[in-house]
């Protein structure tokens, strides 16, 4: 009998090669003016206050059509763009050493780092159709691949701690079926982002440089599966899924981890987005290795409001328990938080955000020590030329961070300081 993971192996090798013939993947929707967000991909207020109307697909595209070899693209509904980003963090605290909790900005504090060069290859679906098709290929370059990597598929793709590594954090295919003016069910099938909280692996989804602990430590980065999600209506949407597991491409268990979530929007919109917008996503499933009995549990809540069109609010609230954990003793591992992020656009060359956070482990078994955490963030996100045809595709995000636990966990103190800073290029 053909153990379900290989089934789903091959599933998703033909996926794969079906992808790379055609050459592409699918594009989000809005979720407040359409279909909601796909797989993989966030919610639009995690989105750039620049200007986006040319990206994507963005300046890879335009230098197609100078070369004469869009059009075979255009009409086929392929695009081609990405984006490079890298950072550098300093620790004003302590000095130059590993700073505790950080893996995506800090891992070699006071280098400047290469996180990540995506290009992407992608075939959106048309929703106003009464069917269609679409597909998406992330390729990532960077430290950051090193990080978003699934146990089973690229495993050798790099060395060390350094920038030279290689993944492909989304492959997926997509189907579409329409069933009313603004309902529809639409199919995912392959490799996927993340579909819980408000940040995201990919750096112009998120708002500053650095992540939050609730992101770091209670999500998974990718998903290998299938989700089908029914869109009521403008409004309302919801989702059903089953996938591999936190992080792998190849089981590690014979056990599947099952999804389940939705999202509603008001049909009021400020600046072409909802007023208010809640998501709910739940993951439930054994984890660890060569384990089917004991479950693994993510209850993820987000709750969006945008106050003007310059004021926006977000509120990720987020619970983790695991069954029989080795070495605790409840045999329940919890760790729980909340993020808050309140962003403010100044003008079209000028935003700003603040994320507070709490973060409380249990056990120690997902931060690496027991007890309370919390962490303040107060970046910004500057696009100098914002009516430059090239140069507004170029924005920059300092930082400045403080992080308290009432454990001595940083280098033996209570307190971590840093600034840092990143630069992102979409093309």
């Amino acid at each position: 009998m053909i153990k379900r993971s290989s089934l789903l192996e091959r599933m998703i090798a033909s996926g794969m090669i079906a992808l790379l013939c055609a050459g592409g993947a699918a594009w989000a929707q809005d979720n407040a003016t359409g279909p909601a967000v796909p797989p993989g991909t966030e919610a639009d207020h995690h989105a750039s206050p620049a200007p986006e109307e040319t990206w994507p697909p963005g300046l890879f595209m335009k230098c197609l059509e100078k070369a004469g070899v869009r059009k075979p693209l255009d009409d086929a509904g392929i695009r081609v763009w990405g984006f490079i980003e890298g950072g550098i963090t300093f620790d004003l605290t302590h000095g130059d050493r590993t700073l505790f909790g950080r893996y995506y900005d800090a891992r070699r504090v006071g280098d400047p780092r290469l996180n990540q060069l995506l290009l992407t290859i992608d075939r959106p679906y048309d929703p106003s159709k009464t069917s269609d098709w679409g597909f998406r290929v992330d390729n990532l370059f960077g430290g950051d691949a090193l990080l978003t990597h699934a146990a089973g598929m690229l495993d050798h793709a790099g060395e060390g701690t350094g920038d030279a590594w290689f993944d492909i954090p989304q492959m997926y295919a997509q189907g579409w079926f329409k069933t009313g003016k603004d309902s529809g069910l639409e199919f995912t099938l392959g490799k996927f982002l993340e579909l819980s909280g408000s940040e995201s692996a990919e750096a112009v989804l998120n708002l500053l440089y650095s992540h939050s602990d609730l992101y770091t430590f209670l999500e998974p980065t990718t998903l290998t599966g299938g989700v089908a999600k029914y869109y009521f209506n403008s409004q309302v949407f919801g989702y059903l899924g089953v996938v591999e597991g936190w992080d792998v491409f190849k089981d590690n268990n014979d056990a599947m981890t099952y999804l389940a979530g939705g999202g509603w929007s008001s049909k009021e919109q400020i600046a072409g987005h909802a007023r208010t917008q809640a998501l709910l996503n739940i993951m439930i499933g054994p984890e660890r290795a060569h384990n089917t009995r004991d479950y693994r549990t993510l209850i993820d809540v987000i709750i969006n409001q945008s106050w003007t069109e310059k004021l926006s609010e977000s509120l990720n609230v987020e619970w983790l328990a695991e069954e029989n954990v080795p070495g605790v003793d409840n045999k329940l591992a919890e760790a729980y938080g909340a993020a808050h992020y309140l962003t403010y656009v100044f003008n079209d060359r000028v935003s700003a955000t603040w994320r507070a956070e709490w973060f409380h482990d249990s056990t120690g078994g997902r931060i690496g020590a027991r007890g309370d955490f919390y962490e303040n963030t107060l970046g910004l996100n500057l696009t100098p030329w914002p009516s430059h045809e090239t140069l507004k595709n170029l924005s920059i995000r300092p930082e400045i961070r403080w992080d308290t636990s009432n454990e001595k966990v940083f280098a033996d103190s209570h307190n971590q300081a840093t600034a840092a800073v990143d630069v992102i290029f979409k093309f």
